[in-house]
């Protein structure tokens, strides 16, 4: 798996481990191995003092997004260095900030055989004002592996109506959603993690245990 954070690790209200814990522990523990990229601008990687972040509409913003992309592609090439890793079984799994305006990660390699979003949407703040280039919008018709939308009914980030549906409709075959009446944002831990682990096993195949 390798995973996106959720903007928590840009805001500082948790480190990069603290969030793979808390989003994907359970998964990791039931055998499947994980990548974390630590973006420029989160907790370990901070900008520094003064800067701000670029508005969606800005050069500053699309460039960000290659910076991302760029970091997102270094830690594959690193994956592809090791021989405890197969390269055939990668899955990209994020968490809202990265199953939303960072959606375009999702489509610009093509060494991910399967995907997981949860608590993803299309955010119009975002999508609708930045340049074509930097735009989910544009990219997630193009995200060609199997997909899996993990998000909440009542989610109060990226409502079902509005936000989380669009994005369901962008996507291509081959995908499945998990919609899940009365929770919010984050899909209970109950459920992601199993949904998660039968997505994986019927795309990737099973955990391969050692004798």
């Amino acid at each position: 798996m390798v995973y996106l954070c959720s903007s928590a690790a840009f805001l500082q209200v948790r480190t990069v481990p603290e969030e793979v814990d808390w989003a994907i522990g359970p998964n990791i523990r039931a055998g499947r191995a994980v990548l974390a990229i630590v973006f420029k601008g989160m907790a370990e990687r901070a900008f520094g003092p003064g800067w701000e972040p670029p508005a969606p509409t800005s050069v500053r913003f699309r460039d960000l997004m290659v910076l991302h992309a760029t970091e997102l592609r270094r830690g594959l090439d690193y994956l592809a260095t090791r021989a405890d890793v197969d390269m055939r079984r990668l899955a990209f799994v994020a968490t809202s900030w990265g199953a939303g305006s960072r959606l375009p990660l999702a489509a610009v390699d093509d060494r991910f055989r399967a995907m997981v979003f949860i608590g993803g949407g299309i955010d119009e703040r975002m999508s609708l004002a930045a340049l074509p280039e930097a735009s989910s919008i544009n990219f997630a018709p193009y995200i060609r592996p199997p997909k899996l939308l993990l998000n909440g009914r009542d989610d109060e980030e990226d409502p079902w109506l509005t936000r989380a549906l669009p994005l369901w409709s962008l996507l291509r075959e081959p995908k499945q959603l998990v919609l899940v009446p009365g929770a919010g944002h984050i899909v209970p831990l109950e459920i992601r993690v199993p949904a998660i682990n039968r997505f994986l096993d019927q795309t990737l195949g099973p955990v391969r245990r050692a004798p």
